[in-house]
């Protein structure tokens, strides 16, 4: 999904006179990508953003921008591509693409300076650095830049000869990026290296000088660690303190003097961690082999008054007269987890009410039938559309509406289990999930109290009050259906009889047509879906075939493994289904196909995603999905382009 930032007016420009520089952000994590926004929004730029470097690519090619800054790592287009796509087009080929990435091996480097990349950034940001490297490819002539001459050279590494053709200022550009990322994650560690460096080669000094040198040098090292913005610890091979700087007695609550030479773990770490610290203490003094050593990764952390909190740690390991000393970067990352947590909240969450939206009541509608499935139980969703909604905004307003429904909510919740699922699906239908459901009277209770509770007097504001009514269609699993779509179907359809009924009631759904529907395929192609090339028509039916046989299996309770299998299957069989299409596209010049293949790129890019729902026992979730992607798929794509083909062909 592409997003455009246009809310710069607040935005303090140090220059009004200069025109606002529009920068696309090509980035699939949504944290990483509102981090970088900001930076930029503050910094007086205008941002568009894009998820993955297809939608990057489609964006740019619609508006160009001024400047391209693309994540490496992204499904179906990675960074390296987009960039490579973006220099090869002769109207793109002038902007400049900064490469935004956790990587930094020389292989990295050079692979950027193949594709073309102006600039490289590592992650976690740093703002000043990031905005510097805007500026200086802003304030730089591109487009001379490209017409320079380019040559083509060979750069051997770790046993890898590879090919460039890179231009001079594009790689003094990446080499000055690496330069400035690299300083900026690991100064106070290099210099500390460089002094412990400084202290290895004088070994062979007077005692006195020695020594003299070494109380300068730990002067300088506890100098530079007290203005780190970070706290710094460290530890020797028996897990000692023997260093800890001003940020650390900030965040721990501990000063240096009541630390050094104490027990690490019993300071720092939560006792349900410790022994998995001890162990693995033992496992790198041994082996020389750590998990934790070298990256960056998240833990939890224990301040001196017991409480916990999450924290980014960075370890090292400093071997000084072959003894091993420890030193690690530690901040606490509270307010970055709270706001993933409420991002992902919000992709999962009505605003409004809070509640689950509709893609968190799917995926739990599909989890609680795999699990009635497997336990042999019913269950049962409720399909509520208030009564009288409309009335209350029109006579007190939007405002109102908006108290109306945060208040059935709460109601709706008060009257289920806490097992239970209530949902808003949006404007004013709410969803119910019943589970383990023992008798159809246990369902009616439940109606009869929503209705109840619902139909009490509602307070607005100002000691107003307003009333409403619900009617309630009732769908049971597994006797109307065993699908999400027919479920809900069901539920809809017999919500649609209470209101018929005057409302303020609930209505089971009708199965004496339930024989006849269960021996139709769940899935079918009518003579909308017949598109007259034989070939493809045969093809379409084959993986309808195939997808029934899925919903069969699923129904039947056959084993994950053997989902897996005939998923595996399916997805095969759609990827020669599309070289099909794709080929016959080619073949006769289809305008169209470039929108037409990007459409199947999409589908077979979340392969991985689906295969995961299924392990998870989400495979209602998965066939629900395949069946709205497929028939919207050969109405929308398949049609127009076979209608073109028997035009040309005939």
């Amino acid at each position: 999904m592409i997003q455009n930032e246009t809310d710069v007016d607040s935005v303090q420009h140090s220059d009004t006179s200069t025109e606002i520089s529009s920068i696309l952000l090509v980035e699939d994590s949504p944290v990483e990508a509102e981090m970088m926004r900001r930076i930029l929004v503050k910094a007086g730029y205008r941002v568009t953003l894009a998820q993955n470097g297809l939608e990057g690519l489609k964006a740019l090619r619609e508006t160009p921008h001024k400047l391209v800054m693309s994540d490496i790592k992204m499904p179906l287009m990675d960074g390296y591509q987009l960039c490579k796509e973006i220099k090869q087009d002769d109207i793109l080929g002038s902007i400049p693409v900064v490469l935004l990435t956790a990587l930094s091996e020389p292989e990295d480097i050079i692979e950027a300076i193949k594709v073309g990349a102006d600039s490289y950034i590592n992650k976690p940001f740093v703002e000043d650095i990031t905005l510097e490297n805007i500026r200086s490819l802003l304030s730089s002539s591109i487009t001379e830049k490209c017409a320079k001459e380019r040559r083509t050279g060979q750069i051997e590494y770790n046993g890898k000869c590879h090919v460039i053709t890179p231009d001079i200022q594009q790689i003094l550009n990446l080499m000055l990026s690496v330069y400035r990322n690299t300083i900026a994650q690991n100064r106070e560690l290099l210099n500390t290296k460089n002094q412990l460096n400084l202290l290895n080669e004088s070994l062979d000094q007077k005692v006195q000088v020695r020594t003299a040198a070494l109380q300068k040098s730990e002067l300088g090292i506890r100098t530079i660690l007290n203005t780190a913005l970070d706290a710094f610890i460290s530890m020797d091979s028996i897990g000692l303190v023997t260093e800890w700087n001003v940020e650390a007695e900030k965040l721990f609550g501990y000063s240096r003097e009541d630390v050094i030479g104490k027990e690490l773990a019993d300071l720092i770490i939560p006792p349900a961690y410790r022994d998995a610290h001890s162990r693995g203490l033992k496992r790198f003094m041994e082996a020389n082999e750590g998990t934790y050593v070298g990256g960056r990764i998240e833990v939890n952390a224990m301040r001196n008054d017991r409480s916990e909190f999450p924290a980014e740690l960075s370890i090292t390991v400093i071997r000084h007269a072959g003894i091993a000393f420890f030193s690690a970067f530690m901040r606490d990352i509270t307010e970055r987890k709270q706001s993933e947590s409420k991002i992902n909240f919000l992709a999962y969450h009505d605003k409004l009410t809070e509640l689950p939206n509709r893609e968190l009541f799917y995926d739990r509608l599909s989890h609680a039938i795999s699990q009635a499935k497997r336990k042999h139980n019913r269950l049962s969703i409720l399909f509520l559309d208030l009564d009288g909604f409309k009335a209350v905004n029109d006579n007190y307003g939007h405002e109102a509406g908006d108290i109306v429904l945060k208040s059935v909510a709460i109601r709706l919740q008060s009257c289920v289990r806490g097992v239970d699922t209530v949902a808003r699906l949006g404007g004013d239908e709410f969803t119910v999930i019943l589970t383990e459901v023992d008798k159809t009277s246990d369902v009616t209770n439940i109606a009869e109290k929503i209705i109840q509770k619902l139909t009490e007097p509602l307070i607005l504001y100002d000691s107003q009050t307003c009333g409403i009514g619900v009617s309630i269609g009732i769908a049971m699993y597994p006797e109307n259906g065993y699908e999400l779509d027919k479920l809900m179907s069901s539920a809809d359809s017999a919500m649609y009889e209470s209101k018929a009924h005057g409302k303020n009631t609930y209505t089971f759904f009708n199965e004496t047509a339930k024989g006849q529907a269960d021996q139709q395929p769940w899935i079918d192609l009518d003579k909308e879906h017949l598109l007259g090339v034989p070939e493809i028509d045969h093809q379409h039916q084959e993986l309808m075939r195939m997808i029934n046989r899925l919903n069969d299996a699923a129904k039947q309770n056959k084993s994950i493994q053997y989902i897996l299998e005939l998923f595996d299957e399916i997805c095969s069989y759609t990827v020669t289904h599309f070289q099909t299409e794709e080929n016959l596209m080619d073949q006769h010049d289809f305008l169209e196909s470039e929108v037409h293949k990007l459409d199947h790129k999409r589908l077979l890019g979340e392969v991985k995603y689906l295969r995961t729902k299924i392990v998870g026992g989400g495979e209602l979730l998965v066939l629900q999905y395949l069946k709205d992607w497929l028939l919207p798929h050969i109405l929308n794509m398949d049609k127009p382009f076979t209608t073109y083909l028997l035009q040309k062909t005939s």
